[in-house]
């Protein structure tokens, strides 16, 4: 996971530059079971991992994003992709729209206010779903962080969007349209 390349720590504004360009992130206050008060960590929500799947693209394998220079503002929840049909009745994010054009990743690192650790384990979670419907928005992270930072609180979790039903499965057996686009998707998110 070649994400981050150089962090400027401020818990209220936090910024990360990447391979492709910097993104700002923010503070994600998270509650655990049985324990008093609120835990921290820094979410960066919504970072592109690779090019829209529109157009010419739509059948094809992900290709990596288009770098940027200016701040990406990564604090704020993306769409999810074209589903089948939401088989639940309540995710955390039931405003969420969705588009092709969603091909994002949220990531949820540990605070630290002296010193960033470098070399932390990474969690990266794909959401199940039959391939058909789910997506990185699906559980709060929350739930996710509780499981992960219980006993490793040095933990960074990184939740994936990745193409779901027609448009990341479908395939004619050729170079046209080559198939299993959804698990190249998550091939890409882990580059």
């Amino acid at each position: 996971l070649n994400v981050c390349q150089s962090v400027q720590i401020d818990y209220n504004s936090p910024q990360v530059q990447t391979a492709y360009g910097p993104i700002r992130g923010k503070p994600y206050p998270y509650s655990t079971t049985g324990t008093a008060g609120q835990k921290q960590v820094v979410a960066f929500i919504g970072v592109p991992y690779a090019r829209p799947p529109t157009g010419y693209d739509r059948f094809m394998p992900p290709r990596n994003p288009d770098p940027w220079t200016e701040q990406k503002d990564a604090t704020n929840y993306r769409v999810k992709c074209p589903q089948v049909e939401d088989r639940f009745e309540y995710t955390p994010t039931e405003d969420i729209i969705e588009s092709e054009d969603c091909l994002y990743l949220n990531i949820y690192t540990p605070v630290f206010p002296n010193q960033f650790q470098a070399n932390l384990p990474v969690l990266v979670y794909f959401h199940g779903g039959e391939f058909k419907y789910g997506g990185k928005d699906f559980f709060k992270p929350d739930v996710i962080l509780e499981a992960a930072m219980v006993d490793s609180p040095g933990v960074i979790i990184i939740t994936v969007n990745y193409r779901l039903g027609v448009l990341g499965f479908i395939s004619t057996d050729d170079i046209n349209i080559p198939g299993n686009n959804g698990i190249r998707d998550q091939v890409q998110a882990l580059r």
